[in-house]
């Protein structure tokens, strides 16, 4: 291969490789910029709900506990990055406070670079997400580094996990069911995208995020029982819905049921946030 050669190839090599990562970076980088310093208009949002949809795990922000958040973080859709240096922009990186054996979730925030963040610092409405530098980030709990926290034994921790978000997960590990259930699935995530608009939109309509729970609590429900009992009772009276995630591999099952159980959990949140504030 001759030289020329060789130059044409690394260009397009290069091209290549940087739409590759400015098409995975491009949700968070339009998150950061329509939230960056922007008041919430309900209140709820916190660092663990904004960090999750900050990197397109939920389709928005609304309120996510600790406990919740971690739950996803153990989940198939997220794997833990040991070292610092192994980070990448849009890691999720969370704080635990350790007392004995128990290690406490207190914050989350997403990886940028080497020296910044994006956070939520609290669910106060009048808390903007905001861009800020690991040590202002790090402050309020500890005046030791990243590095320090994620490699050395103290009460404070911090561990990072680099995430998918749900369609990403489908595509990459189990591509050929997606691919055969595609149209009942995209319905699924067509859902998620109208929730999305409905609680963002400025006036905020609370009947229909109740109608939504209620839609949503029957569809776990049903989907819970279809698992323990239909499948092997009525096979004959399923739907084709209820088939595929019959016949889905349990981590699918799994993801969806957390799909399915943050969202009614945020949107009991947004509830709650309304009638306390009116």
């Amino acid at each position: 291969m001759n030289m020329s050669k060789i130059k044409i190839f690394t260009l397009l090599f290069f091209i290549s490789f940087t739409s590759f990562v400015s098409a995975e970076e491009e949700s968070l980088n339009q998150f950061i910029t329509h939230y960056n310093n922007k008041k919430p208009i309900y209140l709820g949002p916190n660092c663990f709900s904004t960090a999750l949809a900050a990197v397109n795990v939920l389709p928005y922000s609304g309120y996510v506990d600790g406990k919740q958040f971690q739950t996803l973080l153990e989940s198939p859709l997220c794997k833990e990055i040991k070292t610092v240096n192994s980070l990448r922009r849009g890691d999720l990186l969370l704080l635990l406070k350790v007392e004995g054996n128990t290690r406490t979730p207190v914050h989350a925030s997403v990886y940028l670079d080497s020296n910044s963040i994006f956070e939520k610092a609290s669910n106060a409405n009048s808390d903007s997400p905001r861009i800020k530098t690991h040590h202002d980030s790090l402050a309020p709990y500890t005046n030791k580094s990243l590095s320090e926290l994620m490699s050395k034994e103290s009460n404070v921790l911090v561990s990072a996990f680099r995430c998918d978000n749900y369609k990403a997960f489908l595509e990459k590990y189990y591509k050929s069911w997606y691919k055969n259930n595609k149209r009942v699935i995209n319905q699924l995530f067509s859902r998620d995208e109208r929730i999305a608009q409905m609680v963002q939109s400025p006036e905020v309509n609370l009947d229909a995020i109740r109608m939504t729970v209620t839609s949503l609590a029957t569809s776990l429900r049903s989907l819970s029982f279809i698992e323990k009992n239909q499948s092997l009772k009525y096979p004959h009276k399923l739907g084709l819905r209820e088939k595929i995630w019959d016949q889905a591999p349990e981590e699918v099952k799994l993801i969806f049921k957390l799909r399915f159980t943050d969202h009614i959990f945020q949107l009991q949140n947004i509830i709650y946030s309304q009638v306390l504030n009116n």
